[in-house]
This record gives structure tokens, C-alpha cells and sequence, in this order.
């Protein structure tokens, strides 16, 4: 009888490759389990873990989120990831359609750069929100906000929190 339910189980639970395979293999100071633990507090991990999710599109209705959590209007993210005005209208009345997938490697790049930035200063998001708004000197004075809407302006912002989180800024 016991074999029989978990055969039932196995068939009824749905085959699909995990999200996330971490081996806890000279991970410094923290386990596997405690990595996985802070990558699931932060809200847009998944965006970014999982790129066939990018190339197939991001819903629409994930760019408020992200734009309320950087502290700009969910119009001006649009803008930023490339959705003209009169698609961004046209796309709040249907949140469940897809952007394509340069809109959507966009939107996570600026998830990822929201959750970088807050993690760079102590998970103080006001702090990260002021840091992205405001003109940086390792940046030639660029606005990390502007200068991530292209990937490799993304990377600059991205090696100069990590420089600053490491203690490295100059």
C-alpha cells in the first residue's frame, strides 16, 4: 500500500530542473544552505537565475515591483528598458504579457543592480535607492541609474559596488 501512494506521488509531481544547485564545496564562512537561505530573502533572485526565463520574456507586471524598490516611477523603468510610452499604457491594461527578451534582460539587470547596491550598503534600500540616483566619481561622475540601461554600463555600476563593498573604492 505504501509503495503504491508513493508511486502515485511520483507521478503526479511534476519533473522540472531545479532553479539552483549549490555545492557546498570552500564556500567561505557560510554554508550552501545559509547561501541559499539569503538568495530566496532577496525578492528578484529568481530573474536572474534562471535566463531561459529572460529569453522566453519577463511579465509586465514584475516592472513595478522592481520600479517601487529602486524609487522611480514603473513609466520611467519602462523608459529605461526600452517600452515606448503608448506600449507601456497599452501593457498596464494586460500585466500578464510578455516583454521581449531585451526588456526582460533589462528589468533584471535592474533587480539585480537594486539588490546589489542594498546588500553593498548594509541592506539599507534608501541608502542604495541615493547611491543609484546620484552622480558617482568612479563612475566620471555617470549616474549608476543611467548608466546601467546597457550591459556593459550595468558591469561598471556592478564593479564599483563590489569595489566598495570589498572596501577597494577609489
Amino acid at each position: 500500500m505504501a509503495q503504491a501512494t508513493l508511486a502515485t506521488r511520483k507521478a503526479k509531481t511534476p519533473q522540472r530542473s531545479p532553479d539552483l544547485i549549490l555545492m557546498d564545496l570552500a564556500l567561505p564562512a557560510k554554508s550552501g544552505t545559509e547561501i541559499y537561505r539569503s538568495l530566496r530573502q532577496r525578492p528578484f533572485y529568481h530573474l536572474y537565475l534562471n535566463p531561459d526565463r529572460i529569453v522566453r520574456g519577463l511579465p509586465f507586471r514584475l516592472l513595478s515591483p522592481i520600479a517601487s524598490s529602486i524609487g522611480i516611477s514603473a513609466d520611467d523603468l519602462a523608459k529605461r528598458i526600452g517600452v515606448s510610452r503608448s506600449t507601456f499604457h497599452r501593457r498596464v491594461k494586460a500585466p500578464d504579457s510578455l516583454l521581449s527578451s531585451q526588456e526582460s534582460d533589462a528589468l533584471a539587470r535592474f533587480g539585480m543592480l537594486m539588490e546589489k547596491a542594498t546588500e553593498t550598503f548594509d541592506g539599507d534600500k534608501d541608502a542604495a535607492r541615493q547611491w543609484l540616483a546620484t552622480a558617482q566619481p568612479g563612475l566620471g561622475n555617470a549616474i549608476p541609474l543611467a548608466m546601467a540601461q546597457t550591459t556593459p554600463g550595468f558591469r561598471e555600476v556592478e564593479k564599483l559596488l563590489t569595489r566598495i563593498d570589498l572596501g577597494v573604492y577609489a
